[in-house]
């Protein structure tokens, strides 16, 4: 895990509960960047959603690893989905 990368392990928690806290972090996201407009940079996050499986996740480094592609694929499709995203991530610079 990187400096700005974190794990969530939501023990017995069903797909549709991990996609409720993803949104709600989304949305918390939102509420903090429309507050701080002036700021210059915009708050991102990507998630990589997986569920345990025991015959392709024999240890924590093969968890991780899943996480790791499910969360770049899902930062892939947010950029295409809005090809202004890449931008977003520079900070702006003033004169």
């Amino acid at each position: 895990l990187g400096g700005d990368e974190f794990v969530m392990l939501l023990a017995g928690a069903a797909r549709e509960q991990s996609d409720r806290i993803a949104e709600r972090i989304g949305h918390r996201l939102a509420v903090e960047n429309e507050a701080a407009l002036c700021r210059g940079y915009r708050l991102q996050y990507s998630v990589g959603h997986i569920e345990f499986d025991d015959r392709r996740h024999t240890c924590v480094a093969d968890l991780l690893a899943a996480a790791d592609a499910a969360m770049y694929a899902h930062k892939r499709a947010s950029r295409l989905a809005r090809p202004d995203a890449a931008a977003l991530h520079a900070p702006r610079m003033t004169a």
